[in-house]
């Protein structure tokens, strides 16, 4: 016969014993000291608590994701790629910092990245969680939203001023508009047309609005297919058969607009293309 008196012990895991030993410390953090200790408590058993050492990546840019970080420990920095991956340092976090907020508010994507610059402890809040602390406590969503906008119109204007000479930098850039047909696709969403915006002797890249492109044509890389391009102010179209060499999403936070941008590498160029290309190209130099 079991003694009702004996009391089965479960052993804690490892994520346990972590959360056990940040509570004291993180209960003294100002946007979780908010909190009563029994809500913080039931916060904690539901949350993700994690240990990541330095380096590591927490938030990609271009990726979707509404959940919010808090920094727990250590240290963490903020970075922007511009279209031609140059990288540019926006804000540092310390201890007791939180981060993710955009995406939270504006829609799931994330407009920067976020690395550790040191071993670091964070609280991962999912967007449901912090959709019921807004609901219990007012002030959580007054302290969010309010720290959403500063950061929002802050990265607006750095971004900008980082893009403003990189446009003035001489390089070949072309523009026109690329008319192509995903083959296999159906008619509805085959033929399409999007803005050209570079050009090589291998290869383009296009771009296009978010709502323009079909969800379902994601898996277009290594897709062949027929591209002609009207270049604006020159002479003469491109014509080609193309591979779609890689794809993405992108967020241009100077206008604060979603679109797809995909890059084809030229298998051939059609009747006079080769000619054209080379005179467009040559003038650029």
């Amino acid at each position: 016969m079991t003694d009702k008196s004996t009391v089965v012990q479960f052993p804690e895991s490892e994520s346990d014993r972590l959360k056990k030993r940040v509570f004291r410390k993180a209960s003294t953090l100002p946007i979780l000291k908010i909190l009563p200790r029994e809500r913080l408590s039931t916060l904690f058993c539901f949350a993700k608590v994690t240990q990541v050492p330095k380096g590591t990546v927490v938030i990609q840019q271009g990726e979707e994701g509404s959940s919010i970080f808090i920094l727990l420990s250590g240290a963490a920095a903020v970075y922007y790629e511009d279209p031609h991956k140059q990288c540019l340092n926006l804000a540092e976090f310390e201890e007791g910092d939180f981060f993710g907020e955009a995406a939270f508010f504006s829609g799931g994507t994330r407009n920067a990245s976020i690395n550790t610059t040191a071993d670091a402890i964070l609280l991962e809040l999912e967007a449901g969680q912090v959709r019921m602390l807004m609901e219990e406590y007012p002030v959580i969503y007054a302290i969010l939203f309010s720290r959403y906008e500063d950061r929002y119109f802050d990265l607006k204007s750095q971004v900008q001023k980082f893009l403003m000479p990189i446009r003035n930098y001489p390089r070949r850039r072309m523009e026109g508009e690329a008319r192509f047909n995903l083959g296999g696709m159906p008619e509805k969403g085959g033929r399409q047309a999007g803005m050209l915006v570079n050009i090589s002797p291998g290869g383009c890249k296009v771009e296009l609005e978010k709502a323009d492109f079909v969800p379902f044509q994601q898996n277009i890389v290594g897709r062949d297919i027929p591209l002609s391009i009207t270049l604006t102010d020159e002479t003469g179209n491109l014509a080609a058969v193309g591979k779609v060499v890689w794809f993405e999403h992108a967020t241009d936070l100077t206008r604060g607009e979603v679109k797809v941008r995909f890059g084809v590498k030229f298998i051939r160029l059609l009747g006079d293309s080769e000619r054209i290309l080379s005179s467009v190209l040559n003038r650029g130099k």
